[in-house]
């Protein structure tokens, strides 16, 4: 089996990056700068993403957890920190610090669960990019950056980003959602005892911002950064805040 793409760069202990649903490594770039100097950062490509080979999401937490044996902190963007939740569930021991940024452990709204996405929304942006990729592309990542502070040039950024590597395929595209579909980690959040950074845009308009309020009250060790202005990509509209924060969480030693 091919190991995934990644981008490793800095000195310092390891801090593991995994990105959201249709993105890449790529989206972490200025982050990763800023953190270069007190990490080893590694932004890793999810299968078929990105420079990753076509693979299974449902089970890419083992194949990380081979990836990286030795303790370090993990942060994970959106469906990215759900499967960074089910790495902190199945290695926990190797897992020091998580950070979930815009993350939630169910993203469908349902009867017993109102902070959620509406289902039909859901559908509608997948039916988008079956029929046009570039324009439901477009929205999505509008929609990413809706009402948060200095939105048109983070939209900007996150385009650039996006574009400066390969499209994932419909089939890609298509496991993803079905995952986004399909995950519903309530119950594992609560066994998670590595302390927990959880990042939040206010005016986050693909993870309900009360995920993160949910996440919070049951989680063991876990504390909240909540952004009033930013949206779904808080790394790229706070960079500074957002690296400060997590040299805090985290530190240097024993992550």
């Amino acid at each position: 089996m091919h190991e995934l793409q990644m981008h490793t760069r800095g000195q310092g202990p390891d801090l593991v990056m995994l990105h959201g649903w249709g993105m890449h490594a790529g989206v972490f770039d200025g982050l990763a700068a800023r953190l270069s100097a007190r990490f080893t950062v590694h932004a890793v490509d999810l299968p078929g993403h990105g420079g990753s080979p076509m693979g299974n999401l449902d089970n890419v937490h083992t194949r990380l957890a081979r990836m990286f044996p030795e303790p370090a902190a993990v942060l994970g963007w959106s469906l990215g920190g759900q499967i960074a939740m089910q790495w902190a569930a199945s290695r926990g021991n190797c897992i020091g610090r998580l950070v979930l940024v815009g993350a939630t452990p169910k993203f469908v709204r349902s009867d017993d669960w109102e902070t959620g996405m509406q289902l039909d929304l859901l559908m509608q942006l997948a039916q988008e990019m079956r029929d046009n990729f570039d324009a439901a592309l477009s929205r999505f990542l509008a929609l990413q950056v809706r009402g948060m502070k200095d939105g048109v040039s983070v939209l900007r950024n996150l385009r650039e980003s996006f574009f400066s590597r390969p499209s994932p395929s419909p089939m890609t595209l298509e496991g993803g959602l079905d995952c986004l579909l399909r995950n519903d980690l309530r119950d594992l959040a609560a066994t998670l005892e590595m302390p927990v950074l959880i990042v939040q845009g206010a005016h986050d308009t693909l993870t309900h911002p009360g995920a993160a309020r949910w996440l919070v009250e049951r989680m063991p060790a876990a504390r909240l950064m909540w952004l009033e202005r930013a949206g779904h990509a808080p790394f790229i509209s706070h960079p500074e805040e957002v690296a400060d924060e997590i040299v805090r969480f985290c530190g240097t030693e024993n992550v």
